[in-house]
């Protein structure tokens, strides 16, 4: 399918696996086009960045090298991610697994050791991705695995090194870091009903379950309309108050400008300044959404509460708590084709 000034992948199954193939695919043909947009270095800048789709393949291509190098090792090995990084790491690590042949198990970083565990074993998962500030966890979690399962934890790495067009410029070596070396390809294709990655439930009956994502449900999850409407209405989704692990954030983060070729917004990425990820707040989330020209906001219920006397065309009858106090607000969300929020009912006792 093409549109006015790029192309778009078929979502009929004919170009093979949504991941990492869509990537691939954009990579080829709209190598320029920006798939993230954020403010740069900071939420306050009036500068834009963009991670263009062919600069976030070649990050996928950085990640599968850097672990598994050389496709060495069992296919289809779980690799669980319990990670608090910004939202552009974070997915390419995750499609990187892919690409790697490995599949990744993206985990909440607020799980007891005990429920990650329990995944973990029900998923036959040996290896995580972390960081030292959840080593206290980590030997939480390997005490409550049973005895002789093995367990293996890798760091992430450095946000610089998988973006390098984000590295401060340096005298030693102006020179812009030059492409990966494309990362070996499967020695066959995996089957569309093969896992391509999981999820798990939210444990409010208990530990969170592993819920796993086909590679064939992937491609239908990319027809759903609020992935692919941005193909014929331009949507542009501000998701970056989710959570990259969550339904959801993946959803919108990763499956929309992949199916719609259209950008998503994300938070300035803060690793760049040593920083953590930033803290979406009802302030922070309106203001990166006006900065970075979104006309869709994903939110979360902490923000919003419903009111019957707001009723704004084409976006649902929701009055942001903090938003609803201030005019300008107010009518940028009139400017919305929608305003989301992931769980409905009820919206007032619901927690992030």
């Amino acid at each position: 399918m093409s549109s006015a000034n790029f192309e778009l992948p078929p979502l009929d199954g004919s170009i093979g696996h949504v991941l990492p193939d869509f990537v691939d695919f954009h990579a080829r043909y709209n190598p320029d086009r920006p798939f993230y947009v954020f403010p740069y270095p900071t939420l306050e800048s009036d500068e834009l960045r963009n991670t263009s789709y062919l600069e976030f393949a070649q990050a996928t291509h950085r990640v599968a090298h850097h672990f598994r190098p050389s496709r060495e090792g069992p296919e289809g090995a779980v690799v669980a991610l319990v990670l608090n990084v910004d939202t552009l790491l974070y997915h390419a690590i995750l499609i990187g697994l892919v690409r790697a042949g490995c599949i990744p198990f993206a985990m909440s970083p607020r799980n007891s050791a005990p429920a990650i565990a329990s995944m973990m074993e029900r998923t036959q998962c040996h290896r995580v991705i972390s960081q030292p500030m959840f080593a206290e966890l980590m030997a939480d979690v390997r005490s409550a695995l049973p005895e002789g399962h093995a367990m293996r934890v890798d760091e992430p790495p450095a946000l610089t090194i998988i973006y390098p067009s984000l590295a401060p410029p340096s005298a030693d070596d102006p020179a812009r870091t030059p492409a990966p070396e494309p990362y070996p390809p499967p020695p066959e294709q995996p089957s569309l009903t093969s896992v391509a990655f999981y999820l798990h439930s939210s444990g409010s009956t208990g530990h969170p379950k592993p819920i796993p994502q086909t590679h064939e449900f992937v491609l239908q999850w990319s027809s759903f309309a609020t992935v692919s409407h941005g193909r014929t209405h331009g949507t542009r989704w501000g998701a970056h108050a989710l959570p990259p692990y969550h339904t959801i954030g993946i959803a919108s983060q990763i499956l929309a400008p992949l199916a719609a070729g259209q950008p998503t917004s994300l938070f300035p990425p803060r690793a760049v300044e040593g920083a953590p990820p930033v803290v979406p707040t009802p302030e922070v989330t309106i203001l990166n959404a006006k900065k970075t020209g979104c006309n869709a906001i994903f939110s979360v219920p902490v923000f919003l509460e419903v009111r019957p006397w707001i009723s704004v065309t084409d976006t649902l009858l929701i009055c942001v708590q903090t938003w609803a106090q201030n005019v300008d607000d107010i009518e940028y969300l009139k400017t919305l084709k929608y305003l989301v929020c992931i769980w409905y009912i009820p919206l007032r006792k619901q927690s992030f």
